[in-house]
């Protein structure tokens, strides 16, 4: 399954069997498993260290390295993105908008949504191809 989405509004994908973020490694744009491999913790809220990420539940130490091999294949132009997904088992995958721990040492201030109640809010896949601006 392809999905297509603009970076400025979503930075997350959950599905079925297994949640994304968007992390920004120099000049590289991965969207990265969510789940630490030691324990299964959130590692978009991690802390960055140099070439890893910390996770916030145990501290373990995640290498990029080993996220960019995890990763799902994206393609990247501009601020449009188009990733390839495994077939979902039940339903269709949510785009989200999440605030990124992870991604924020990186670079400056995030770009604040064009509608401020849609911060960590579901968007299903469908509704995600609607023009930019509020819901």
């Amino acid at each position: 399954m392809l999905l297509r989405f603009d970076l400025e509004e979503f930075n997350y994908i959950t599905g079925d069997s297994a949640d994304y973020f968007l992390l920004r490694t120099g000049s590289q744009t991965l969207m990265a498993p969510d789940r630490c491999p030691h324990r299964g913790g959130p590692l978009h809220q991690a802390q960055r260290e140099g070439q890893a990420l910390v996770c916030p539940w145990h501290e373990a130490r995640v290498p990029l390295n080993a996220l960019r091999r995890r990763s799902l294949a994206l393609i990247r132009r501009g601020s449009q993105v188009a990733v390839i997904l495994d077939e979902p088992s039940a339903g269709a995958p949510r785009l989200m908008r999440r605030s990124l721990i992870a991604d924020a040492d990186l670079h400056g201030p995030r770009r604040s949504s064009p509608c401020p109640r849609s911060l960590n809010r579901e968007i299903p896949h469908d509704e995600a191809r609607s023009p930019r601006g509020c819901r």
